[in-house]
């Protein structure tokens, strides 16, 4: 049996290219860095989720979830919808759900403010 790679994507989370990014209203830019423990482990797919609280987050609450995109993309990676859902001054959370070459699913959660 082949060990199942894994990915981790718990750091290097980005809004804007800022680990801290405040008062984002339109149009952020979503960037993670994918890490993987074993050797040709690659993301296929990603899916960004975005909660108002971590606690929202961790119960499936959610104020948007993008569809399933099947890319290695991780860089300046935008969700229009977003747009018309985020309010200046409050603080949101978002995670970026990954699929790897061997379908192993990832959930990296991140605070984001707008």
């Amino acid at each position: 049996m082949s060990k199942l790679g894994c990915i981790k994507a718990t750091n290097h989370l980005r809004v804007n290219l800022l680990t801290q990014a405040y008062n984002v209203v339109q149009d952020p830019k979503f960037s993670w860095w994918v890490e993987s423990e074993a050797a040709d482990t690659f993301q296929t797919a990603y899916q960004l989720v975005f909660g108002i609280s971590e606690q929202a987050l961790a119960a499936h609450n959610y104020l948007a979830v993008s569809p399933w995109e099947a890319s290695g993309e991780n860089t300046a990676v935008t969700y229009p919808a977003l747009n018309d859902l985020l309010i200046e001054n409050k603080l949101y959370y978002w995670q970026v759900r990954i699929r790897d070459n061997h379908a192993t699913p990832v959930n990296c959660p991140n605070p984001i403010t707008s």
